[in-house]
This record gives structure tokens, C-alpha cells and sequence, in this order.
């Protein structure tokens, strides 16, 4: 039996089942708005989670970036471009809590002639347990 890591719409999880990841993969966009991320139920707990996302700098020609949203608000949203003085260049990392039973989703958007940049978006979670 072959794993498939590549897990956009789901949880992978460790083998005693206290982390929990998802890796979108490496690819371009489809268009200036690519979906990395949709998990449409994080599960039965409340959860801390863990982002890096990751571009081919060098191929965006004006703007990349990302949102984050659960349940289709936006919780993060970061916006850059390669001019000098006004970069932040990728890898960018993000940790937040996400509560149990909400979507989880992770976009990706750039201008039209940095849809062939090459992305890439891993998740991993823990889960947060109050005693």
C-alpha cells in the first residue's frame, strides 16, 4: 500500500495520533486565486495550528500571498511583492488556533503574471485540551 502524502482536503495524522498535518504540494496557480488548503471539518477538537507557506520568489513578477480563513472569514491575510524595500520574502509561517467542527482554508493569490510561481502550503496541528 503507497501513503499519499499530498492531503489538501484532510487530515494525515501521527502514529499516536497527537499531530495532525496536511501538505498542499508544490504547484502554480490556476489562476491569481489557488486553493492550497480545504479541510471542510478540522474534526472533534479545538486545535492549534502550525503554517508555512513557501514560493519560488525569483517567478512572481508583481504580488503573492495568502489568507487563512475558518468558516470563510478571513483570519489572516498577508499581500507582498519583490520591490525592494517593500519585501518579505516566503518562507512565511503563521500560528493560530483553530476551534473544533470549522473549515480550514488556506488560499493562495498573486497578480495574473505570477500564476506560474511555483507554491507550496504544510499544515500541522496540535490538539488543545483543557484540564
Amino acid at each position: 500500500m503507497t501513503l499519499d502524502i499530498l492531503s489538501p482536503s484532510g487530515w494525515l495524522s501521527s502514529d499516536n495520533g497527537q499531530i495532525l498535518y496536511a501538505y498542499a504540494g508544490t504547484k502554480t496557480a490556476g489562476g491569481v486565486t489557488e486553493t492550497m488548503i480545504n479541510i471542510p471539518s478540522v474534526g472533534l477538537d479545538d486545535l492549534m495550528v502550525n503554517m508555512s507557506m513557501t514560493a519560488d520568489w525569483q517567478a512572481v513578477a508583481q504580488t503573492l500571498g495568502v489568507s487563512v480563513s475558518i468558516d470563510d472569514i478571513d483570519i489572516i491575510f498577508q499581500n507582498n511583492n519583490p520591490s525592494p524595500g517593500l519585501c518579505l520574502e516566503p518562507p512565511w509561517h503563521f500560528v493560530f488556533p483553530v476551534p473544533a467542527q470549522t473549515q480550514l482554508k488556506v488560499v493562495s493569490h498573486c497578480d495574473a503574471g505570477s500564476t506560474g510561481a511555483f507554491r507550496g502550503v504544510y499544515v500541522w496541528a496540535s490538539k488543545l485540551k483543557v484540564q
